[in-house]
């Protein structure tokens, strides 16, 4: 077991840094997990007994109570950024009595990225011993099982460990592809990549954070226990998949794409090209919502037989659209307060209960992705707010709204949403921008004040949808200079206008919903929107 050489050699440590950087991506070495060394910080954890059994053990073998001297955990030798996981590099030191003995006591179920009998064994083999403190194997002993049980309160993957005497790592060309295989064959973890049909054939999906939509595409995925399924692909083509909980906790998941859509969509072989159709960004989530929310409107119109249904496609029924979508219509200060339901009552739709038609789903999944963006997402926190902006109002006022040319319509406000308008407009650039100063969302980026800020955009349309992952609501924006420029949107978007054509009868409106059909879901064919 292991080969002869120097464990202690520089050099090798040097060449496992570079191999896990040359194959999996960011590598942080020396890396602190910012936890406690206290037991009590895994009280919330399944193992907190097993962490129990193990710390009173280590006390009672020698009778060295007190072997915590400092409040953190100790850094870990490496951290693998992307699949977030601990990788330790085990010297012989490491491999003790008191070690064997904690061990032996961690449950069947914990996952770990090594081989727990082979460690056993070379403790028993080893047998060292470190008494510079008197109780500096309780100690050791103590970090290691810290280290392993870690994951389970960071939602990290299994912490892998390398025996130093395994091979003389220094032996090894970081930028040799069967020395990096040679190196995998020792770490106990799956990777997943996707270099030639990701990074080469479809290097759009490089370094996205996407989602995957349901086996219809109709929706975002979701699993039994409501959980979304968050994709990225990193330069290197590894695959990255986390599972998103309700509470935004982000807990990795070892799946290649053929096992989701075996697992997920029950598909019996699905290739790689067949599953990226599944896959799209937060920002395609949203514009899907708002598609349809405005289906849901013109459908309320259509089954409550309102004649000359064109009339309803005006900004002057927000109020009935908010009503029926159950929102509290803002009345100001006026002492003659409607009923809400009056609204929608007044222009002549029928009652909700009656069309079954409601919002609540848009409303919850609109909820949830602007969390997703608030909470996980908020890097580039200027660009985020810009790109919501363009995709609502933004495309409706460029499109629609006959004066957005007119130099004398300019935002010239100081707040931010003039700023993102005159962005748009190509009057001012990011890089010189008050928005550069976001530290948090503007609070019309909410689930409430996001659905009914300009609501026109819902009543007069169009129904739009990006051709491609790579587009960018913003940067299209831009490019129009003049209404003769509009044309060139239809290069990038699908854009169904149904404010600008006359629809005279309910049967016009029924054509209408017909060819508005694939925008309630990610629209993944060409379209007729003639």
């Amino acid at each position: 077991m292991g080969v002869r050489h120097n464990e202690r050699c520089k050099e090798c440590k040097k060449q496992v840094f570079a191999l896990l950087i040359n194959i999996f991506g960011e590598v942080k070495e020396n890396y602190n997990l910012n936890i406690s060394n206290r037991k009590t910080a895994f009280q919330k954890t399944p193992y907190y007994s097993n962490l129990e059994d193990i710390y009173s053990s280590l006390q009672n073998f020698r009778g060295h109570k007190n072997f915590i001297k400092r409040k953190e955990l100790p850094n870990v030798d490496y951290y693998v950024v992307d699949h977030e996981f601990i990788i330790e590099f085990d010297e012989s030191q490491h491999f003790t009595e008191l070690r064997k003995l904690a061990l032996e006591r961690y449950p069947d179920k914990i996952k770990l990225g090594f081989d727990r009998h082979k460690w056993i064994d070379l403790c028993q083999k080893f047998d060292r011993h470190d008494n510079d403190p008197k109780y500096r194997d309780e100690q050791r002993a103590w970090y290691d099982t810290l280290r392993d049980f870690s994951p389970s309160l960071l939602h990290l993957r299994p912490t892998v460990r390398l025996f130093a005497q395994d091979y003389v790592w220094c032996d090894l060309d970081p930028d040799n592809e069967k020395d990096q295989d040679m190196f995998k064959k020792f770490l106990k973890i799956k990777l997943y990549n996707y270099k030639s049909t990701i990074i080469h054939q479809n290097p759009e999906y490089v370094n996205k954070k996407l989602f995957l939509t349901d086996k219809n595409k109709r929706r975002l995925f979701q699993t039994s226990n409501g959980e979304h399924i968050q994709i990225r692909f990193n330069r290197l083509g590894n695959l990255i998949l986390h599972k998103i909980t309700n509470n935004f906790e982000k807990i990795p998941l070892d799946y290649s794409l053929r096992k989701i859509g075996i697992n997920y969509f029950d598909l019996k072989d699905p290739s790689v090209p067949q599953m990226i159709k599944y896959l799209v960004t937060p920002f395609m989530e949203v514009e899907r919502i708002f598609n349809s929310i405005r289906y849901k409107y013109l459908e309320s119109i259509y089954l409550s037989s309102l004649n000359n249904p064109h009339e309803y496609i005006n900004a002057k029924y927000n109020n009935a659209f908010q009503s029926l979508a159950g929102i509290n219509v803002y009345q100001g200060s006026t002492k003659n307060r409607k009923n809400n339901d009056d609204f929608w009552k007044s222009v002549g739709f029928k009652n909700p209960q009656k069309t079954k038609i409601n919002f609540e789903d848009e409303k919850e999944e609109l909820g949830f992705i602007l969390d997703y963006f608030r909470k996980m997402d908020n890097e580039e926190l200027s660009k985020v707010y810009v790109e919501l902006i363009a995709i609502k109002p933004g495309f409706h006022e460029l499109y629609i709204h006959s004066d957005y040319f007119d130099t004398d319509t300019f935002p010239t406000g100081d707040d931010i949403r003039s700023e993102v308008f005159r962005q748009l407009r190509g009057v001012s650039e990011l890089e010189h921008s008050i928005l550069n100063n976001l530290d948090r969302f503007p609070p019309e980026i909410n689930r409430r004040s996001y659905f009914t800020y300009a609501s026109c955009n819902i009543t007069e349309g169009p129904f739009v949808f990006r051709k491609g992952i790579d587009i960018v609501y913003c940067n299209e924006i831009r490019k129009i200079k003049s209404p003769k420029d509009l044309k060139k949107l239809e290069n990038n978007f699908y854009i169904l206008d149904y404010y600008h054509k006359q629809m005279d009868s309910l049967s016009d409106l029924k054509h209408l919903l017909k060819k508005a059909e694939p925008f309630k879901g990610f629209v993944q064919q060409k379209l007729d929107v003639t």
